[in-house]
């Protein structure tokens, strides 16, 4: 146990050149790995890239359709205000011709005519 290890100049070239040659190795084996998940990963990389482009493309194409869809409602609501008022209108305007031709008719109905004026000045007033 006592003796000195001794090694040769060649001994520590061979030793450098075998450090060498792991590190090669292992550098090389894991540029091989490196590449193959790589590869491996591509399509799925690919893939989510298309879906992340859909689901924007959908996103705002449902912020679109939700905003036309909020004016179209607002605009019916809208719309059934106006015919609201335009059958009233009609309401009033039929009673005065029903009072106008119940007038005609028998001549004597005067206080319905002047009921049908009465609620088309109202009208009028009130809704012009």
């Amino acid at each position: 146990m006592n003796e000195p290890i001794m090694f040769t100049p060649q001994d520590i070239i061979n030793a450098i050149l075998a450090v060498c040659g792991a590190i090669s190795v292992v550098a090389g084996a894991t540029a091989v790995i490196v590449k193959c998940v790589t590869a491996m990963r591509r399509p799925n990389k690919t893939q989510d890239e298309r879906l992340d482009a859909l689901e924007a493309d959908v996103k705002g194409v449902k912020e679109r359709i939700d905003a036309e869809c909020e004016r179209i409602t607002n605009r019916f609501h809208d719309d059934g205000s106006h015919i609201d008022k335009i059958e009233e209108a009609n309401v009033v305007t039929q009673r005065a011709l029903l009072a106008l031709l119940s007038h005609s008719i028998n001549g004597n109905d005067i206080e319905s005519l002047k009921r049908a004026k009465t609620d088309l000045e109202n009208y009028l007033t009130s809704n012009s």
